[in-house]
């Protein structure tokens, strides 16, 4: 079992409509988190007892600046998983526009704290700095809690001008913890 979590963007919206069902339908989500700039109606589609809606910015059309939220949604997740008896759960950040064609839960069975994807074209050398942060594996403890707050640390150096902060800084945090291992 593991928890979705996405951010949507009011101008998003549409593209929530589309992927939400193929995230509903997979049997090993417990729960899918949706971090919003905008109040959400709840129509047919988004019903679901699988979900959970959270207004936690304030609403933005900057593509930029909507990016950058991924890590807050993350670390908003993190910050209230002992209240809400969550801290064993496994974790998925998704982009709001990502499909699921097939079940995800066997990923977590690996050995990791986190898992990023990368882009494959890339050679091996240069592969941490061109990840993505549209699809994040997270197992839920202090280790993954500390890359999170490197990854908001590293992100928060950027202005809302640098193009893909959030993946620039993830980047630059996988960096620092594959050179610099404990």
């Amino acid at each position: 079992m593991y928890n979705i979590i996405t951010y949507c963007s009011k101008n998003y919206y549409p593209r929530l409509l589309k992927t939400i069902n193929s995230w509903i339908k997979q049997k090993s989500v417990k729960t899918i988190y949706i971090y919003t700039d905008f109040s959400i109606v709840k129509n047919d589609i988004l019903k679901s007892d699988k979900i959970i809606y959270k207004k936690l910015f304030k609403q933005s059309e900057e593509f930029g600046e909507n990016c950058s939220r991924k890590v807050k949604c993350i670390f908003d997740y993190f910050n209230n998983s002992i209240t809400r008896d969550r801290q064993n759960d496994n974790i998925l950040f998704l982009d709001i526009d990502c499909f699921i064609v097939k079940d995800l839960s066997s990923l977590f069975h690996k050995d990791f704290y986190i898992g990023i994807t990368v882009y494959p074209e890339i050679k091996e050398k240069y592969k941490t700095n061109n990840v993505s942060s549209g699809f994040v594996a997270i197992k839920n403890n202090v280790k993954a809690l500390d890359f999170i707050l490197q990854w908001q640390k590293h992100q928060d150096v950027y202005g809302v001008e640098t193009p893909c902060r959030d993946q620039k800084s993830l980047s630059e945090t996988i960096t620092k913890i594959k050179n610099n291992p404990e």
